[in-house]
């Protein structure tokens, strides 16, 4: 059961669920921050300055990570409004390992073969569709920023 202030006219029950089954990759971003990064262990004491120091420095990196992996990448990869074309963790721990290596001095990555790196990274084909934002959703974002409401 799904709980919400919307108002029935303004979405159909239907599209509700289809968007809140859609807050799965906000599951998937916080898991890729506990497995990648371990933002969930922290070599300090609980409520600590240091604590607080070494989470805003994993934040930081991940912030980097995924700049970084947006311009290889471009937005696509995060996006719902359509099926991607390759998952997020491939590319992130491929970056993750780049940015690690130019941070430690070590050269080792050649930038000039990322596009053959994704192309062999891609997506299988799946039986079933990925989960995408439902239509009406799309269409009341699209009206929203036509109107000049883009931060909503």
């Amino acid at each position: 059961m799904i709980f919400t202030t919307w108002a029935p006219e303004g979405l159909p029950t239907e599209t509700v669920m289809a968007l809140y089954r859609v807050r799965w990759p906000v599951e998937l971003v916080i898991k890729r921050l506990k497995s990648i990064l371990n933002i969930d262990h922290l070599r300090a004491r609980k409520n600590s300055a240091l604590a607080d120091l070494s989470l805003n420095g994993k934040l930081l990196s991940a912030w980097v990570i995924e700049k970084r992996l947006r311009r290889r990448c471009g937005d696509d990869g995060n996006r719902r409004d359509q099926p991607r074309q390759v998952t997020p963790w491939r590319p992130l721990k491929l970056v993750q390992r780049e940015l690690t290596s130019a941070i430690s001095g070590v050269r080792q990555w050649d930038l000039r073969r990322w596009t053959e790196a994704l192309k062999v990274i891609q997506e299988r084909p799946r039986r079933r569709l990925l989960q995408t934002v439902p239509e009406r959703v799309r269409q009341l974002i699209a009206h929203c920023q036509a109107q000049g409401l883009s931060n909503i």
